[in-house]
């Protein structure tokens, strides 16, 4: 499979399944020049992957997801704030958050980030009290 691209939706059970090399992709993020980088790994109704790359001392500061999420530590380490939490993951670390709550990061060292979302339905998205990205 090519690794380079995107993943719109899950193989059926008839269909052969497609991997992503996540070392190869995280690599061509963290060649390009910008402090952040993402790439949308595959994204279905109710499932994305996010690979994000971050240059040591880069910061997202606060925002939220409209989903629920893994964060995947792939290398390097980040500094993760919410809620007056201070979280510090390194490399093989993961860690989860519910939809909705504000949370910024910060790279202690150049990292490469690997995030899970569960994307909720439409209409539980149309409940939550802030309301995103689609």
């Amino acid at each position: 499979m090519e690794s380079n691209r995107n993943l719109d939706r899950l193989p059926n059970e008839d269909e052969e399944m497609e991997t992503i090399d996540l070392q190869l992709e995280a690599r061509a993020l963290a060649a390009r020049e910008e402090e952040i980088t993402s790439k949308m790994l595959l994204k279905t109704g109710d499932l994305r992957l996010l690979l994000m790359s971050l240059k040591k001392g880069a910061r997202l500061r606060e925002h939220h997801a409209d989903a629920r999420t893994s964060v995947h530590v792939l290398s390097g380490a980040v500094r993760l704030l919410t809620e007056g939490k201070t979280l510090e993951l390194g490399a093989g670390h993961v860690t989860t958050l519910e939809a909705s709550v504000p949370h910024s990061v910060e790279a202690l060292e150049s990292s490469a980030l690997l995030l899970t979302m569960a994307w909720p339905k439409a209409a539980e998205l149309k409940k939550m009290p802030h309301r995103g990205y689609s």
